[in-house]
């Protein structure tokens, strides 16, 4: 017996196949009474041929034939639209191009398929920009995002016509105007080849006429960055019956569940994933972001004790602290209207206070959606409780200690990573040192013990650090190790170049910031950390390692010596520009 979504799928493929017996409208190649341009009249830039062939004295030129039937730019012509708006349909099309040219295909004018001379090339600089590639997005902070790159390189070499079958899914908007569900490029065909299917894209790809979604658009040629030929235009608007079809074969597709291992989650952090689809998290700051249509979101997890705590932030506006409970759970992260929202997860607390387990998220009615992608720079932070964020947060109401007041999420790294729009690991553990941990134990776990592993307290869970390699480390340690009494300046110097040495071979590149600690006040563990420090680097000889003098901050005098969030805001704002001057950020 077939299962449901056999029988949706083979209900699609009947409608697609319905629609591929005739086309119900060419888009005008025999004159150009069906096109406009978006920003000049019409003009010589776009014209009519018979046919067209490779100059034979330049290839990355193009030679026509008089007549009509094909639809030709010599390079530098604009952007040229369909008269007519669609929405939801099945586009024929052929291309032709010569060495080197650059076009696209956009639906709705607005999300594009790119064109493009790929033939023999292995891979991209970046995914979509391939012929056949579902162009990225874009913006000033991120540059190319969601790009999605074609399954196979079918390309044919330059001189020869080639063809796409695109049927286009357009977004929709409920009666107030609101979307409730992305474009989706349901399937696309190069030279008879299957190159994508079900593929959403969350808003405009780069150089679409309009930011602004709508539920109709016109066909969009591009004809700026090369000569481009098309020929064979073919768009059939689909019927009601044949969209219910797709949709319906889409919504099998669609995820309303996923593992937390899922491409659709998002993770910012060391975790350790498990065949069985779970992640385990255990330093703080570490960061769970996913993207849903729908009105609701749930999460199964497992804790390992009860001082688990994560804040849970709903399009970077609502922000709820939220204890997890020992054992395995559910716990709703989002009730609210429909529509299409962003999650964050991040643990606040350490490893010692327990570890997550998120096992896996469910959209209730609705599905998940790619979220945008991590930023590419990297930092990395290596310290003790003061890096992890410990008793930062004081709420209202809070007793005065517990673990509900740490908070990565408002520590200093992680907030210096967020204003230079950089990802940020926090590799810290309270109580600990270079050498020597807060009772003066030197057989403890130290930072060169637990910067190797994923898991703070786990040896077994070995982190692979070609997952994450940092533009710039920085290095906070010493206030434990001095808690004792001033250590040895030999064997602690010793120890600070094995550990950077250490770094080094996983990070050889990256730029060191070397902090002193901001609960030293002017007395002598400070002086004396400071001179460590400034022999540490001129053993090393190296140049990019930068020691920063960090001001000395109270906490909560007679209560706690840690510095609190607003102090950590400072601690950013004295790395900040060290770190954009070093960086050239």
């Amino acid at each position: 017996m077939l299962s449901a979504m056999n029988r949706s799928l083979i209900a699609f493929l009947l409608a697609v196949l319905s629609c591929t017996i005739a086309y119900s409208e060419s888009i005008g190649t025999s004159d150009l009474s069906a096109w406009r341009q978006s920003k000049s009249p019409l003009s010589k830039q776009w014209q009519l041929a018979k046919n067209v062939h490779l100059n034979p004295d330049d290839s990355s030129q193009l030679v026509a034939e008089a007549g009509t039937g094909v639809l030709y730019s010599s390079g530098r012509a604009d952007y040229l639209l369909s008269k007519a708006d669609y929405g939801d349909v099945q586009l024929h099309v052929e291309f032709y191009i010569p060495k080197g040219s650059n076009s696209g295909v956009y639906m709705m004018g607005r999300y594009e398929i790119q064109i493009y001379d790929s033939f023999g090339v292995a891979k991209a600089a970046y995914p979509g920009i391939e012929c056949g590639g579902i162009y990225p997005r874009h913006d000033g902070q991120r540059g190319a995002y969601e790009g999605h790159s074609p399954a196979k390189n079918v390309s044919r070499v330059t001189g020869q016509w080639q063809s796409f079958d695109i049927t286009f899914r357009a977004p929709r908007f409920n009666d107030s105007g609101e979307k409730i569900a992305n474009a989706c490029f349901v399937k696309v065909v190069h030279n008879g080849e299957l190159i994508h299917e079900n593929v959403e894209v969350t808003g405009m790809t780069r150089s679409g006429m309009s930011k602004q979604e709508t539920a109709t658009g016109p066909i969009r040629l591009q004809g700026d960055h090369g000569p481009v030929a098309y020929r064979n235009l073919k768009v059939t608007p689909l019927t009601t019956d044949q969209d219910a079809a797709i949709q319906k074969s889409v919504s099998t597709r669609l995820e309303s569940v996923v593992p937390a291992d899922s491409s659709l989650v998002l993770l910012e952090g060391r975790s350790v994933r498990s065949e069985d689809g779970s992640v385990k998290i255990a330093y703080p700051g570490t960061k769970i972001k996913v993207a849903f249509v729908g009105p609701q979101l749930l999460m199964k997890y497992q804790a390992t004790s009860d001082s688990v705590y994560v804040d849970v932030i709903v399009d970077s506006t609502d922000t709820q602290r939220i204890q997890l409970r020992s054992g395995k759970h559910e716990q709703v992260l989002f009730s609210g209207s429909p529509g299409e929202h962003t999650v964050e997860i991040h643990k606040r607390t350490e490893g010692w206070q327990g570890i997550l387990k998120a096992i896996s998220f469910e959209a209730s009615t609705g599905h998940f959606v790619a979220p945008m992608p991590l930023p590419k720079r990297k930092l990395l932070f290596i310290g003790d409780s003061i890096t992890a964020g410990a008793s930062i947060d004081i709420l209202p109401d809070d007793p005065a200690t517990g673990d509900h007041h740490s908070n990565g999420r408002l520590a200093y790294g992680r907030v210096l990573a967020d204003r230079l729009g950089a990802q940020c690991h926090l590799i810290a553990y309270g109580g600990r040192g270079l050498i020597r941990d807060w009772q003066g134990m030197t057989e403890t776990n130290n930072a060169p013990q637990f910067y190797e592993w994923a898991l703070s307290d786990d040896a077994n869970s070995s982190w692979d650090a070609t997952q994450y390699v940092p533009d710039a480390i920085s290095i906070c340690l010493g206030t434990n190790d001095f808690n004792q009494g001033v250590p040895d300046e030999a064997t602690y110097v010793k120890a600070y170049v094995d550990f950077i040495r250490q770094l080094r071979r996983d990070a050889p590149d990256a730029h060191l910031f070397l902090l002193n600690s901001p609960m030293f006040g002017d007395n002598e563990n400070r002086k004396k950390l400071n001179q460590y420090i400034e022999k540490t680097i001129a053993t090393l000889g190296e140049s990019n390692i930068t020691k920063i003098d960090v001001r000395y901050y109270p906490g909560r005098p007679g209560v706690d010596a840690h510095p609190v969030a607003p102090e950590h805001v400072k601690i950013a704002d004295e790395l900040e520009p060290v770190f954009r001057r070093e960086l050239k950020w």
